[in-house]
């Protein structure tokens, strides 16, 4: 009980009269991120919160959480309006595996824990966002790995297949350098998007105006995303 006490108070609702949009970033940490591009991805990442903050609109709307996955799953930022997030707060330190399952099973959580939150105080919402980025393939699950493994990867496609189907979230995934898009192409119901050169700036550029565009819609209305040609091509499926 204290412990869900505890929580409310670290994830406050600001602007209550405002419907939320709410948005997860699911960013690989792993070893092979190490250097230019984990750079890329914070310079990136400062940029997309900067031209959130400078939308009144969506300032008010779009709450982000960010969670980081190596060896370990973190959520290094918990649900906040973009204007209540500390930029310095966000460290990425990048080491280790990718546990890219867990990572996933924990921002559908976090999502279903969120919408509870707006249920319960009378708060509309968007359909949430959960942005999928990594260069690399699951290491703690994998559809050839030994059963267990196997096992829990089938949950997971499971969850975001049957949570994309049901209208619980949008899913998207974006491979970087030498991603496994096969793998991302099972995860994703849309075509995951390769990265071209590493656009980290071009792609959180995309990611700002649409969700932007997505928090001054109705809450009920079906948004046409933008072609992502200027960082990404899609892959077939």
């Amino acid at each position: 009980m204290f412990r869900k006490k505890l929580d409310a108070l670290e994830i406050p609702l600001k602007y209550p009269s405002e419907p939320k949009c709410p948005v997860v970033l699911l960013l690989d940490s792993s070893g092979s991120m190490e250097g230019e591009p984990s750079e890329d991805l914070k310079k990136g990442l400062r940029k997309f919160l900067k031209d959130m903050r400078k939308d009144d609109l969506a300032r008010k709307r779009v709450e982000v959480s960010v969670i980081s996955f190596n060896d370990n799953v973190r959520q290094i930022v918990p649900f906040s309006t973009v204007d209540a997030i500390n930029d310095d707060k966000i460290v990425l330190d990048p080491k280790g595996k990718t546990a890219m399952g867990e990572a996933i099973l924990m921002a559908i959580s976090k999502i279903e824990e969120r919408k509870m939150d707006y249920s319960k105080n009378g708060i509309q919402y968007f359909r949430p966002w959960i942005w999928l980025m990594t260069d690399g393939s699951p290491t703690d699950m994998h559809p050839e790995g030994n059963d267990q493994m196997k096992t829990e990867w089938k949950v997971v496609l499971d969850k975001v297949h049957e949570g994309v189907k049901n209208g619980k979230f949008l899913f998207f995934a974006v491979g970087i350098d030498d991603a496994d898009m096969d793998i991302l192409s099972a995860i994703s119901v849309e075509p995951p998007i390769r990265m071209e050169q590493q656009k980290f700036s071009e792609m959180f550029d995309w990611l700002s105006k649409s969700i932007a565009s997505t928090s001054r819609s109705s809450t009920a209305e079906q948004i046409k995303l933008d072609p992502t040609d200027s960082w990404g091509k899609r892959v077939k499926k």
